[in-house]
């Protein structure tokens, strides 16, 4: 009887460590949600507040915002970002720019296939076709089934 009574304690015990478990993990992704959710907002206000200024074609002012909202918050949408700040240096003619977080894009592997060829391009233009080649190749690595990449 008394080895009965162990076990049922012993049972107990597991219980409620598994339920406060539960509980306290239940509490955490919470906590994690809403500071994420505030993130996105934030992050959010000042991509609009960026729209606004590229509406008015103060693109610096609005690259300015961008990259605030890039640096000063992982979220989700910080590709997207990234590409919408391609598409502010490519129309104010910020190419130095433009072809930089081309290469930061890639370097960090979050370039498309498209990004690849534009680099190759680029390089080929610039008279330096060796690091063209090897943009190409990489894209073509990553990309296999491109086949923009496999005709260049």
């Amino acid at each position: 009887m008394k080895k009965q009574g162990n076990v049922v304690r012993k049972t107990k015990g597991i219980l409620i460590l598994a339920v406060v478990l539960l509980l306290t993990s239940g509490w955490l992704l919470t906590v994690y949600s809403l500071a994420v959710d505030k993130d996105l907002q934030a992050q959010t206000a000042l991509i609009q507040s960026a729209e606004e200024f590229l509406e008015d074609k103060l693109y610096i002012r609005a690259v300015s915002k961008y990259k605030e909202a890039l640096t000063g918050y992982q979220t989700e949408r910080n590709g997207e970002i990234e590409k919408g700040l391609l598409d502010i240096y490519k129309t104010g003619g910020m190419w130095e720019d433009y072809y930089d977080l081309l290469e930061s894009r890639v370097s960090g592997e979050r370039a498309g296939a498209e990004e690849y060829m534009i680099l190759a391009e680029h390089f080929v233009e610039e008279e330096n076709p060796g690091n063209g080649v090897v943009y190409l190749e990489q894209g073509r690595r990553l990309f296999p089934d491109n086949e923009e990449l496999i005709s260049i």
